[in-house]
């Protein structure tokens, strides 16, 4: 069994992999985090590990992993099935370049954007199924919902919505969820639009934290992978092992 971990800013994502097959999957919050891996392993056979952190300490997570199995830690100096274009590799976030490596296992060699909608909305292309030429970043939509609220004086913080809107809001909170809510869907659809003008056919997967009320309610056909970015790393640690 494959274990690969993915720590994002709030939740640690859990998966064994087997024969390249996604078996079992855990999130679960930050704080938890050694209690969840120890009860996820319970009982498996985890012969390699790959992870990703943006929060726990690298260091303090690899010393806990080396006591399961060997351990690779993601980063861009790694091998990987794509040439890497991007101009600025030090800086690119590795959930993005997963995310990518992790369409092109499943989709194969075609123009793909992935959007991965979570604290941040990334998108992210890959030129032919073969280079990762890069993409945009924008905020979130509980980014948007404190950054009315923090740099306003009178502006409330409110929850997001999981229907779509209406687009008239007729009071603060409706206007400001039309805002946040329909704002990132018509950036979406147009970024979209505008990669099909740029590159023809393309296929569009949708992936993070919030990535079903995306798929349900864009304009534009896409398809939605939930763990896109946990089959990216698999796909990375069988391909540097």
């Amino acid at each position: 069994m494959n274990l690969i971990i993915d720590v994002g800013n709030s939740f640690i994502k859990l998966a064994l992999f087997g024969a390249n097959k996604l078996i079992d999957f855990r999130s679960e919050k930050i704080n938890e985090w050694e209690t969840a891996l120890e009860n996820f392993i319970e009982g498996q056979h985890v012969k390699k590990i790959i992870f990703s952190t943006v929060s726990i300490d690298s260091d303090i997570l690899h010393a806990k992993l080396l006591l399961i199995a060997p351990v690779l830690k993601m980063s861009t100096h790694l091998k990987f099935p794509i040439n890497i274009k991007y101009k600025s590799i030090e800086t690119l976030g590795t959930d993005r370049l997963c995310g990518t490596i992790g369409a092109l296992g499943i989709w194969g060699k075609t123009n793909t954007l992935v959007i991965d909608c979570g604290t941040c909305i990334t998108y992210n292309f890959l030129e032919g199924g073969t280079d990762f030429i890069g993409g945009s970043i924008s905020p979130g939509i509980e980014l948007r919902y404190k950054a009315l609220h923090s740099f306003t004086k009178n502006l409330p913080y409110i929850e997001k919505k999981v229907n779509k809107p209406e687009l008239l809001g007729t009071d603060t909170n409706s206007s400001i969820e039309s805002g946040v809510l329909n704002g990132v869907l018509f950036e979406m659809d147009g970024a979209i639009e505008h990669y099909k003008l740029k590159f023809g056919l393309i296929n569009v997967i949708l992936t993070g934290g919030n990535h079903t009320y995306f798929a349900n309610n864009l304009k534009n056909t896409t398809f939605a992978h939930p763990n896109l970015v946990l089959i990216g790393l698999n796909d990375i640690l069988e391909f540097n092992t």
